[in-house]
């Protein structure tokens, strides 16, 4: 049962010409438009979250990183990178520091999205996620490989071919 609200009510004894009305539509035909449609990836180009379980992404990166921080350690035998030449590895991030003008790489382990970020003075940042058919880091917005990458970016400071292999391809 509809009843007047209280206001409406005390002005009864005035002459009230006009009452406002108030009409509902039903928006039932917003719903029958079809969804919209956003861009996708291509279906090669997939996230690592869904192919690696939580152990075997710990075991790959940690592989990977391990590797790393002695190859650039071998590296300082190898090339005269300067005084401020360091790397450090630790709890899942490997730094590299060449010094100016050269600048700091950090890579580190994102466990939750299962990725290796690498932070390069060069390049920018970047997402790498695990390939399981090439067994690899690969950023997925350029399908780049995370050991070219470093192999192209050090060669570049020490002005000689520097080649990072992926220690995952070994048998």
């Amino acid at each position: 049962m509809f009843s007047f609200p209280r206001w409406l009510i005390a002005f009864g004894s005035q002459n009230v010409k006009h009452i406002p009305t108030v009409t509902a539509r039903i928006l039932c035909p917003i719903l029958t438009h079809p969804r919209a449609s956003f861009a996708k990836l291509p279906t090669v180009h997939t996230s690592s979250t869904s192919c690696l379980s939580p152990i075997e992404f710990e075991r790959q990166s940690q592989h990977t990183l391990e590797y790393l921080s002695s190859a650039f350690e071998d590296l300082s035998d190898q090339f005269d990178f300067g005084s401020e030449f360091d790397v450090s590895y630790a709890d899942g991030v490997l730094t590299v520091t060449f010094g100016p003008p050269h600048g700091t790489y950090v890579l580190n382990k994102q466990t939750p999205n299962k990725q290796i970020w690498l932070s390069s003075p060069k390049s920018g940042p970047k997402r790498y996620d695990f390939d399981p058919s090439t067994r690899s880091w690969i950023y997925l917005h350029t399908r780049g490989d995370l050991f070219e990458l470093l192999s192209e970016e050090v060669s570049a400071i020490a002005k000689s071919s520097v080649m990072f292999r992926n220690p995952l391809m070994e048998p």
